[in-house]
Parts: structure tokens; sequence; C-alpha cells
């Protein structure tokens, strides 16, 4: 017999609530206008979205044992946004330095 198995049914239910709430929370920032999420746009999405970037960096290549997905930055004049292969994972505001 499972000694855990009065707390198994419970415990599941938490976790899928917990997951279930942070899966409903998408990246989002404020840009000057509604709050957008970029998470899970395609590259040519984006692009349509917000123009091309200022800067495309380079994919960043997988390393270690285990395969990556390579990651790639694009930067705007506020935000920079990370995919991972084609598909958008977050949007990062810039700061604003104090004048």
């Amino acid at each position: 017999m499972n000694p855990f198995a009065q707390f198994s049914r419970p415990l599941a239910a938490l976790l899928l609530g917990l997951a279930m709430a942070f899966s409903a929370a998408p990246a989002s920032a404020e840009s000057g206008e509604a709050k957008v999420s970029v998470h899970g746009m395609t590259q040519s999405q984006v692009a349509s979205r917000f123009g091309e970037p200022e800067r495309r960096h380079a994919p960043v290549p997988a390393t270690g044992e285990h395969p990556k997905p390579p990651i790639t930055r694009w930067d705007y004049a506020d935000f920079s946004i990370f995919f991972e292969r084609d598909i958008a994972i977050h949007r990062v505001e810039h700061l604003k330095r104090p004048e």
C-alpha cells in the first residue's frame, strides 16, 4: 500500500491548479499602448506587429550535453523580444534612464 496515497489526489489538484495559473499569465509588457503579449507569436507575426527590429542578434548556439534550442534576440527602441527557434518566449522592457 502506498503510504502517500491519501495525499496524491489533493497534491495532483494543487499542481494542476498552479500549472493552469502560471500558464494563463503570458509574457506581456507596456509599450505606450495596451498590454501586448508576444508569447507564442512567430517571428513573422512579431515583425508584422512591431515592424523591423533595430537589431537582430544571431542565435546563441546550443552547448552542453543536452541539446538546447537556439535563442535569438530582437532589439527595438523600448524593448527586446527573445525567441526560441521561431517562437517568441519573452518580451523585456528596457529600463528608462533618469534624465
